[in-house]
């Protein structure tokens, strides 16, 4: 509602630059076949790639009674999550990630929050495009100052040889 900052936005256009290249990554590599173990096994995936394209993170800070997963580019809140059990609708997977981001996003004074989820497949399911696995929400119905912006990956997908015909 009150827009971004310069630096808000400069961060926000580096933050999103980094994600959409996670999710390509993800989708062309061994990711989408490969196995998660946990939330703490997404993350650190999902934190190292953001530093080897030199985007700033914080990990763990305690902010608003809480510890955030990761802040990146000192303007957007990153919430993960992991749902370690088959799933058949992915994006609709762990829906309260925003509003848990949000909390800690209030704290830092920002206005984004990314929910970054990963997501088992249901065995023999194809996995979703992946322009289907972005979506913008609110992050909560009354806050009008925060939106949440969800990425989904999928794990789990069959190998492409092992695929049979429907």
């Amino acid at each position: 509602k009150g827009g971004l900052t310069y630096e808000a936005l400069q961060g926000f256009r580096t933050t999103m630059a980094a994600m959409f290249a996670f999710v390509d990554m993800w989708y062309d590599g061994n990711e989408i076949v490969s196995d998660v173990k946990d939330e703490a096994d997404f993350q650190e995936r999902l934190t190292r790639h953001f530093r080897s394209r030199s985007v700033p993170v914080e990990e763990g800070t305690v902010v608003g009674g809480g510890k955030l997963d990761l802040f990146a580019a000192d303007a957007v809140l990153i919430e993960n999550k992991y749902v370690g059990s088959e799933t058949a609708e992915p994006a609709n997977a762990a829906p309260s990630a925003g509003a848990q981001g949000r909390r800690y996003a209030i704290a830092l004074q920002s206005q984004i929050v990314l929910s970054v989820a990963a997501v088992q497949l249901k065995k023999g399911e194809e996995p979703p495009q992946r322009s289907d696995m972005v979506e913008v929400r609110e992050s909560n119905t009354a806050d009008k100052n925060r939106t949440e912006i969800r990425f989904t990956v999928p794990y789990g997908a069959s190998v492409p040889s092992a695929q049979k015909p429907q």
